[in-house]
């Protein structure tokens, strides 16, 4: 009895760590999906891999985080050797840097520049923290704009950011990050589109930047193009929210 009982419990944990797996695969699903519904598209792209439209995989980059141009040529990131490498459309690499992204490495839609979030650590108190940075990039691999968390500390503090150990710092921790802390971590990045709000409120215009910094603060922030300014902020604690992208209407 005892070893059933044993076996249950297993079980039971296993399936309470699986399912937040299976519905995160389901959303990247929905996304693929909801953004394929012209039925004149021939193929679609999730994470590194191509796909046919009846699903079979016709195309694998051995990278962690890929996006891909219109020409063939993609960005991608390899989390185990931690270099970001831009690739022609013949696969040939065409440059390289030394940099961990995680979550968001896309190209911008009109596929002049590279936004990712990079990971990086902060010393606060006598002990390592993960304070990630977001970063824009031409297509030729120079940096053109950063935002650091780090370089913000007092300002953020007082907008409710709250220093916690990582819940999870013992599944992702790597031998080439030190902190088993959490300052933040940054779960989304991207360019603010087009949108009615833009016109009435400048933080909401075109061309800025809204971030997730996820953790125990869950700070919503809007940067300015540059990635110079706090130009807006929303705490969103009591919603729990992982991820946070951009609509059309301001939502």
């Amino acid at each position: 009895m005892k070893t059933n009982s044993l076996i249950n419990s297993k079980m039971k944990k296993n399936i309470v760590i699986l399912l937040p797996l299976f519905l995160t695969l389901a959303v990247m699903v929905y996304y693929v999906n909801s953004n394929t519904k012209d039925s004149n598209f021939d193929y679609f792209y999730l994470s590194c891999k191509i796909y046919s439209k009846s699903g079979q995989i016709i195309y694998k980059n051995p990278h962690t985080y890929c996006d891909y141009l219109s020409d063939g040529s993609l960005v991608a990131n390899n989390v185990t050797d931690g270099v970001i490498r831009f690739f022609n459309k013949n696969d040939e690499v065409v440059w390289n840097i030394n940099k961990i992204a995680h979550h968001t490495l896309m190209v911008t839609p009109d596929e002049k520049r590279i936004l990712m979030i990079a990971e990086n650590n902060l010393e606060l108190n006598s002990s390592f923290y993960r304070a990630d940075c977001v970063e824009i990039y031409d297509l030729q691999g120079q940096m053109l704009h950063q935002w650091c968390v780090k370089d913000h500390i007092p300002e953020l503090l007082k907008l409710g950011l709250k220093p916690q150990s990582a819940w999870f710092s013992m599944w992702f921790k790597r031998s080439d990050l030190a902190p088993i802390k959490e300052l933040v971590h940054t779960n989304s990045f991207y360019e603010i589109p087009e949108n009615s709000r833009g016109s009435t409120d400048p933080a909401f215009k075109r061309g800025n930047y809204i971030v997730n910094l996820f953790g125990n603060s869950k700070l919503v922030l809007i940067l300015d193009e540059n990635l110079q300014k706090i130009l807006w902020y929303k705490n969103l604690r009591e919603f729990k929210k992982n991820g946070v992208e951009y609509t059309v209407d301001a939502h």
